[in-house]
């Protein structure tokens, strides 16, 4: 490979980083859209990675993804967002899931940590705030 190949290339790859992150942790919609879009299409390592545990609670990668396929996305709307505050946020999400016919409301608590949004998890609070 001659060396504009090679830089052109990298050039791609990073300009590819750039825009991945852009896409899902700019801010904390996009965020939460990138992780039920990989969640619905089983791209479960992408996921796994816009989620943060809280209060001690860590679910090891496999019996997230087992959890994940059993509960596959089949679609989802997000209704509504909350501001909390300048780095948190909640949102109301309807979910349908592969083996229950009707839509569920759930909740989803955004806070940004070290610049990047995340998803806390568990995320099945329900504050009143919501509704």
């Amino acid at each position: 490979m001659t060396t504009k190949r090679v830089m052109g290339v990298i050039i791609v790859i990073a300009i590819a980083f750039i825009f991945f992150d852009y896409i899902h942790k700019s801010d904390p919609e996009k965020t939460l859209d990138f992780y039920l879009r990989s969640l619905k299409q089983l791209h479960i390592e992408e996921a796994y990675q816009c989620i943060v545990f809280e209060n001690g609670f860590a679910e090891p990668f496999e019996s997230y993804k087992r959890n994940a396929i059993s509960n596959q996305i089949v679609s989802y709307s997000i209704k509504k967002f909350f501001v909390l505050g300048k780095d948190s946020y909640v949102a109301l999400v309807a979910l349908t899931e592969q083996n229950k016919p009707n839509p569920r409301d759930i909740t989803f608590t955004l806070k940004k940590f070290n610049g990047k949004w995340k998803i806390l998890f568990p995320s099945y609070k329900s504050p009143n705030i919501l509704y």
